[in-house]
Formats: C-alpha cells, structure tokens, sequence
C-alpha cells in the first residue's frame, strides 16, 4: 500500500478558470496491472463554492420603480455566495444607489421591497408595499432622499420584480414580473424548491480509473459537502472503497474535482486542500 498526496502545489497551472484540477507526477513511469487499485482515503477544502456567477447566468434581475413615472432598473451581482438576507441587502443597496426609499420622522429608511425567509414552508417570500402618493407621505411622515429624481404616483402602488429562470431557481421561483396586483401591500411566495446552495457534493475524478458502469468512467469517489460556506471541510473514508486502475503505464495521477451535476467546481480558496490517495499494487510495491 503506497499513498499520494496532493495539496495546493499540485494545482494544474493552466486551470486558472476553474482551479479544480489537479496533478501528481511520479518520479518514473509507473505501470500498473488488472487487480492493482486506487481509492480516496481523506479530503480537506475549504466550502469556497460561489452560488451566484454569471457563467451560471444566475446574477442578474430587475427591478420596476412604479412611481409617476414607471422606470425598469437591471441589476448584475457581483459573483460570490449569497444567502436570501444578503440578497435582500444587496437588493436594498441597489435601491439606495437609485434613491428608491423613503425616509420616516425617525430617519430611518423605508423600503417598498423585500426578500425574506419563510423556513415555515421551507420557502421564501417578497413582500411588496405601495409606493405612497405624495398626500400620504406626508401624513405618514415619509420624505424622499436628497437627490431623488422620481415623483411620487397619482395612485399608490408596489414596485415590481423580473426575475429570469437562473435567478429565480435559486430560491424558487418561476421566470416571472411580480407581483400581479400592485395596488396594495402583497406578499408572494416561492413556488419551486429553491437552490441556494449550488454545490452540494464533490465528484472526484481520477485519470487512473476507466469503469464500464460509470458516466463518466472516471469517478474514483464523491464526498457531501457538509460544511457550511467560508468553513473546511474534512472528509475521511470509513472504509477503504478501491477502484480498479486501469492497466498502462502513467507517468502522471489527475485529480479534477466537480458538482453532483459534474458541473466543473471553481475552487476559490485552494491553499486548504489536502487529499490522500492509497495506491494498492498487487504485483509488485510502488516505485
């Protein structure tokens, strides 16, 4: 039984897009035999998967301000992993930068939209209240930022949201404009099970395996991601579960590492990884 390591030295140097590939060269050829095996042993790596990029076309929406004069506002997120408060906080900043808000007798700012969290559900909500006309801001004590260039509407009414298919999937709901009545305050909820956590596992490819009853043939293992974002997670097998090598002479061991959809994996944070390979050559020892 031989074991190979590999850590952060062994990134693949033109996989800067991804940086989920990884090698191993040994010393010399090495040639392997049918019955000699490989397995994952341990994992180490740090939960630094974004859920929102724009490769995946999930990071971008739209907003419309309905006030007396209806405006569409496109917003793109900077790529990174968001749970639904900081996509609300996100949101609200957008609206911020747009003096989309009011201001209350006490300062603080009034916002017409909103994403929360209804794990009740097991879902979430947008909550929607009527931009107020100009006779009701003042009863309520409301005033409009400085700078603001938007008047306030004849009727009120709420503010809109579009949001596209890769958008919506992620806390579940469908391509739509909502809500459908916007003359008074409404709160929408999600539909469709969201996934705001895009990555769930880890497939482990390996180029020394080739299995007829895989697809792809080259899965040597794969690994839940039990560990939340920014955390590390630390895997080690309960038992050994050998692969077949597939006979030749290899000069060097790939690892790559993908989603459970074999989705390449963009690995932010490689300085944590440490993974363990046991060798088993039942012909002669590793040399």
């Amino acid at each position: 039984m031989d074991s190979i390591i590999f850590n952060s030295t062994n990134l693949r140097a033109n996989n800067t897009t991804y940086n989920n590939i990884f090698e191993y060269q040994f010393p010399n050829n090495v040639n392997f035999k049918d019955g000699d095996t490989v397995a994952l042993a341990s994992l180490s790596i740090y939960n630094s998967f974004f859920n929102i990029r724009s490769a995946l076309g999930n990071n971008v929406y739209t907003y419309n301000w309905n006030a007396d004069t209806e405006t569409a506002h496109a917003i793109t997120i900077p790529d990174g992993f968001y749970d639904i408060p900081s996509l609300n906080y996100y949101l609200q900043f957008e609206m911020i930068q747009n003096d989309h808000y009011l201001i209350d007798s006490a300062g603080d700012y009034v916002y017409y939209m909103e994403l929360v969290l209804n794990s009740t559900v097991y879902g979430t909500q947008f909550k929607f209240t009527p931009i107020p006309t100009s006779s009701e801001a003042t009863t309520l004590g409301y005033s409009q930022p400085a700078g603001a260039s938007w008047t306030y509407p004849a009727t009120a009414k709420c503010p809109e949201i579009v949001i596209n298919t890769g958008f919506g999937a992620l806390f579940g709901f469908e391509p739509n404009t909502y809500p459908s009545v916007t003359s008074a305050f409404i709160s929408v909820s999600s539909t469709l099970s969201g996934a705001i956590q895009q990555v769930n596992s880890l497939i482990v490819t390996c180029n020394l395996v080739n299995s007829p009853f895989s697809n792809p043939g080259n899965i040597l293992s794969s690994v839940n991601l039990s560990s939340s974002y920014g955390s590390l997670l630390q895997y080690e097998a309960s038992y050994s579960v050998n692969q077949n090598i597939f006979p030749g002479n290899y000069k060097t061991v790939t690892i790559a590492l993908y989603d459970q959809d074999l989705n390449p994996v963009v690995v932010n944070d490689v300085e944590g990884l440490l993974m363990k390979l046991v060798i088993i050559k039942k012909h002669k020892p590793l040399n």
